[in-house]
């Protein structure tokens, strides 16, 4: 799964200088009318920028006649005019995305990798290439659609909440998933390390052809191939922070079959992520009405295959639930 040629991480100022102008400003304008469309109010971003999407796809000749009659792109090729649009769909959502996931990297705290390292340095340099590597993994239409559940849960105060709450019951999430990091870290820099990681989850999507390969499910050696090559260009990123996020997309039957061993950690980020997806689609699909956090972590645990019933998910789920019951969430 190879990764394109290092390239230097650009400055924050000029990543937000980039994302000024629109390259159709036409185009931009009548989208911005999709974008506000009412249907759309309640819609998180990334959700609406796939509901747009649709709408482009499902009204392509529509969408077309409508450009064609602004004299927009005539003459070009249907198929043409629908990428122009959908690359515009795109930069007009990045206008507020890029921002939002600076601002989200501004918040953590990175002191946990000296402390984890025992070098000093790294907390500095780290945020500019977390952003960097984010920013290329969401050129990638399922990049996009695999930050959802993450960006849900890190704009939160979900990991707080629950690690503290594992922390407290001293049970599977505090010694099996938290465990390693525990020895050297309080709670505070725990929830930082989390959120960190549950950011590079989908920057498995860097890797060429992973667009391909998530259809059927990663391996834990394609993912292993991934870590490699995005430390290769990335040569200050942890590889236990990568560990951490990129191995929460496998699924528990791929982590049984794994031929070493995954850290538990992982699995733990995952079950965030999986929380952040079904956050957004009650959302999405109940009009206002939510469900208790416990009745969704429930769902998961439901959902997962007998075959992984008894698997290191189904314990750490047995204990999200137990403590979502508890707290009332």
């Amino acid at each position: 799964m190879a990764i394109s040629q290092q390239i230097q991480p650009k400055s924050i100022e000029s990543i937000l200088d980039s994302l000024s102008e629109p390259r159709f400003p036409k185009v931009d304008e009548m989208l911005g009318k999709v974008f506000n469309a009412p249907q759309y109010k309640s819609l998180e971003l990334l959700d609406k920028e796939q509901a747009v999407l649709d709408f482009l796809a499902q009204n392509r000749e529509k969408w077309h006649g409508m450009l064609v009659r602004e004299g927009l792109f005539s003459g070009q090729a249907p198929e043409n005019m629908h990428a122009v649009s959908t690359r515009c769909a795109i930069e007009r959502s990045n206008r507020k995305l890029i921002p939002l996931l600076i601002e989200e990297v501004r918040k953590l705290d990175f002191r946990f990798i000296e402390i984890l390292r025992n070098s000093k340095g790294l907390s500095e340099s780290l945020p500019l290439d977390l952003i960097d590597i984010e920013i290329r993994a969401l050129k990638h239409l399922s990049g996009r659609a695999a930050l959802r559940g993450p960006l849900e849960i890190i704009r939160s105060d979900v990991v707080d909440r629950y690690t503290l709450a594992a922390d407290e019951a001293d049970g599977a999430i505090a010694n099996m998933a938290l465990g390693p990091l525990k020895k050297r870290l309080n709670v505070r820099e725990i929830n930082h390390c989390v959120k960190s990681s549950l950011l590079l989850k989908n920057t498995v999507y860097l890797a060429s052809n992973a667009e391909s390969v998530s259809k059927n499910g990663f391996s834990a050696l394609q993912i292993q191939s991934t870590i490699k090559a995005i430390q290769a260009k990335y040569r200050q990123m942890p590889g236990f922070l990568l560990k951490m996020g990129l191995y929460a997309n496998l699924t528990p039957e791929a982590v049984e079959k794994a031929p070493f061993e995954i850290p538990t950690a992982s699995r733990y980020i995952s079950l965030l992520a999986d929380l952040g997806a079904k956050l957004l689609f009650n959302r999405r699909n109940q009009d206002g009405l939510q469900e208790l956090e416990s009745s969704l972590f429930l769902t998961i645990l439901d959902g997962l295959p007998d075959s992984s019933k008894h698997s290191v998910d189904a314990v750490l789920l047995k204990e999200l639930v137990s403590i979502a019951e508890e707290q009332n969430w």
